[in-house]
Formats: structure tokens, C-alpha cells, sequence
């Protein structure tokens, strides 16, 4: 069974980058599996509290289904967020795994392998449907949709980043790490989605001017010879890469960006009316995927409904606010939004901490993919969708290892089994 269980992980972790079936057909199995496991050898208690952190977002999950059962979506509510959020129930499963060696290498490289595989079948599209010319209606997906392929990418992008130039992993993986980023780098432009252009770019930033200042200068030469070969060999498609890059910051005539402004500003004043006018909907949130409706209904209520549709050409949505922030205030209430980010963040500033501390590229892989999370964060209400489950796994991966002691509690512990045996 521990085998079996093992397998299935590996699976799962394959599918996080090319099947949407994989996450929810095998992600159920591990869970089940796990928990059966677990309680039949009566264990299931010590892994819960096997990691703090992870025992914490156990207690999130709870809190957001008993929230949900109270909220105006009521038992529906949450047994939809149960579904779409049960990778906080990996926990004792992936506590109990982790205590093999070599688990989390492993994961690590299927987790490559299954990129890569995305990025072959993105690239294969962009053959088959634009036959590699690249225009300005270009917008290339994978084995998912196009902005759920761009947020995974990017997310994996930048767990990878501090292995590419890690000096004590073999020169042959290091290339080979290399090519796939290069390729994923690829990918990622030909998908088109400015969110997480901007998360890699200030992901890959950061990383520089936190961790590896010396290639800094030699990194914007790079990309400055890189936008110099592409104007000088494909011009046409230099111009449309330089628009749409400057179309992040357009206002004015980029209806996307009307769009999403006018969905950010009409969701807080609904937030802002909820909390003058219905604090339970305010604190208790409308329920999961139970906020159309609701939102709809007050757009209509304030006189609007027509000249947000009008003001954006029809780029306003009501199901989607694409902001992961507030669609957990409004879908969650203040509640459960507090208790997710507050800890999210109190957790990222822990870990950017040790990452200072320990040369481990995995801590600063986990901590430059939960930049890439919070920042397309804001132009995505990616929170309930398969995303999270990439970007929790890449968490897990580090949080729910078991740590090393200390020399210094070594040497305690030691120092106490002596003194027993001696008694």
C-alpha cells in the first residue's frame, strides 16, 4: 500500500502540467487512499501534526467548508469548495510519503518531465493551427486552456530558476534544465498572456537581486542581443512582441484592461456595500461559485448593469473577477480571506528568511514561484482552479519535508539519552 500510494503521487505530480483528469481522478485516489492508510494503522493523527504549517492549512480547509455551509450558497457552497480544494488534504498523505528518501527529488524530476510535455504539445499547436507565425491573434495553449497554461508555466519556470545555476547539480541535468527553461520561455511568449510575462518577469528580478547579483548585468545584455536578433530577423513579429508588451500599462484603448479595471473597482464597492449593508454576506462571503447571481443582481440594483458593458465592449465579467484577492473576499468573505493570505503571507515571510540562510534551491524555488502566485495573483481569479494545485504541490514539496535538527539540539538530545542511560 505504500508502494501503491507512492506511485500515485507520482502520477499525480505528472498530470500537474497535462491533465486536468489526472489532478482530479488521482489527486481523489491519493487522498482516499491516504486517509484510509492512515487511519487503518492508526496514524493519521501523527501526520496530520507531523508539520505545523501543514496542520494549519487543514484547519483552513475545515473553516472554509463550515464558512461556506453558513454563507448565502449554504451545503451546495461547500461541497463545491470542497472539490476544488482538496489539496489541503494531501497533507498527512504527503507527510507520510516524505519521510522516504529521495521522494522529493523524484517529484522533482517528474514534475520536469511533465513540463516539458506540455511545452512539446504547445509548441506542436502553434505548428498545427498557425503554422510558426507568430501574429498578433496568436494565443497558444497546451493540454490547458490558454491563461491556465501560462500561470503553470510560469509557476514551474520559477521553481526551476535557482537550479539552473546551482554548481552542485551535474553539468549534464544543468543543460538539459536549461534547454527546457529556454524552451518554456518560448512557450510562454507565444502564449500571449501578460500576466504571467509580468510574474516571470518580476519573479526572475527578484531572484537576481536577492540571490545571483553577478549575472545580473550579464542577464539584461543578454536580453538586450535577444530583442536586437529578433528585430533584425523577424521584424513583424519584434513589433507585435514590443505592442503587446506595452499594451500592459494601455487604458485608454485596450478594452482587457477597461475591463478588468472596471470588474476591480465595481468588486470592492460590492465589498464595500456588503460591509455597510449585509455583514453576513461581508463576513461569510456570497458562498463558492455561488457569486454571479448575487454580484449580478447588484450591478442591476445600482443602475449599471448596461454601462459596464457599454464602457468595456463587453470584456466585464461577472463570474470572474480576475483578481484572486477579491474573489476570495467576495466568494469567502473576510473571514476566510484574512486567514488564507494572513497565513500565506506570515508562511512566505518565514521562508524568505531561511532562504537567506540555507543555499537549498528548492526553498528559493518554492519562495520565486509564490511570487510569480501573488503577483499574477492580481490579474487572475486563478484561486479556485487547477493552478493551485501546481503551486501548493511546489509548496508542500518544501513545508511538509521534515527538517533537519540542528547541531545544537543533536548535541541536546544526545546529552539527554546519556544521562537517562547512566540513571
Amino acid at each position: 500500500m505504500e508502494y501503491f500510494l507512492e506511485i500515485i503521487m507520482y502520477l499525480f505530480v505528472f498530470s500537474l502540467c497535462v491533465s486536468k483528469v489526472g489532478i482530479n481522478a488521482l489527486g481523489a485516489i491519493f487522498v482516499i487512499t491516504s486517509f484510509g492508510y492512515l487511519i487503518k494503522k492508526r496514524m493519521l493523527k501523527k501526520y496530520v501534526k507531523k508539520s505545523s504549517v501543514g496542520y494549519f492549512f487543514l484547519v483552513i480547509f475545515i473553516v472554509g467548508v463550515l464558512l461556506n455551509a453558513a454563507s448565502l450558497g449554504g451545503l451546495k457552497s461547500a461541497v463545491n469548495y470542497l472539490s476544488r480544494n482538496f489539496y489541503f488534504l494531501f497533507i498527512p498523505g504527503l507527510s507520510f510519503i516524505f519521510e522516504k528518501n529521495k521522494t522529493r527529488e523524484k517529484m522533482e524530476y517528474i514534475l520536469i518531465a511533465s513540463l516539458f510535455l506540455g511545452i512539446i504539445k504547445s509548441i506542436y499547436n502553434f505548428k498545427v493551427n498557425y503554422n510558426f507565425e507568430y501574429n498578433k491573434f496568436l494565443r497558444l495553449e497546451s493540454f490547458f486552456s490558454i491563461m491556465r497554461w501560462g500561470s503553470v508555466l510560469m509557476f514551474v519556470m520559477l521553481f526551476l530558476l535557482p537550479k539552473l545555476f546551482d554548481k552542485k547539480i551535474d553539468v549534464k541535468i544543468k543543460i538539459t534544465l536549461r534547454i527546457i527553461w529556454a524552451l518554456g520561455l518560448f512557450s510562454l511568449i507565444l502564449n500571449n498572456s501578460r500576466g504571467p510575462w509580468l510574474a516571470l518577469f518580476i519573479g526572475v528580478l527578484f531572484y537576481l537581486l536577492v540571490y545571483n547579483k553577478k549575472i545580473l548585468v550579464s542577464s539584461i545584455f543578454l536580453i538586450i542581443i535577444s530583442f536586437l536578433c529578433l528585430k533584425t530577423t523577424h521584424e513583424n513579429g519584434y513589433n507585435l512582441f514590443k505592442n503587446k508588451i506595452y499594451s500592459i500599462s494601455d487604458t485608454k484603448s485596450d478594452y482587457s484592461n477597461k475591463g478588468r479595471l472596471e470588474m476591480w473597482k465595481r468588486n470592492l464597492e460590492f465589498a464595500s456595500y456588503n460591509f455597510r449593508e449585509d455583514k453576513r454576506t461581508f463576513f461569510l462571503g456570497t458562498g463558492f461559485r455561488n457569486f454571479e447571481g448575487i454580484f449580478k443582481t447588484y450591478i442591476k440594483n445600482i443602475g449599471l448593469y448596461e454601462e459596464v458593458q457599454i464602457n468595456t465592449k463587453n470584456n466585464f465579467s461577472f463570474s470572474d473577477s480576475h483578481n484572486s484577492y477579491l474573489m476570495v473576499l467576495n466568494q469567502m468573505g473576510i473571514i476566510y480571506f484574512m486567514m488564507f493570505w494572513g497565513y500565506l503571507m506570515y508562511l512566505l515571510y518565514k521562508l524568505f528568511l531561511e532562504s537567506l540562510e540555507k543555499e537549498d534551491d528548492t526553498i528559493k524555488g518554492v519562495l520565486l514561484a509564490s511570487v510569480g502566485f501573488l503577483v499574477c495573483g492580481i490579474f487572475y481569479g486563478y484561486i479556485f482552479t487547477y493552478e493551485m494545485f501546481t503551486y501548493f504541490i511546489l509548496l508542500y514539496m518544501y513545508i511538509l519535508i521534515p527538517k533537519q535538527d540542528s547541531l545544537k539540539n543533536k548535541v541536546k538530545n544526545i546529552e539527554i539519552i546519556y544521562k537517562e542511560r547512566k540513571v
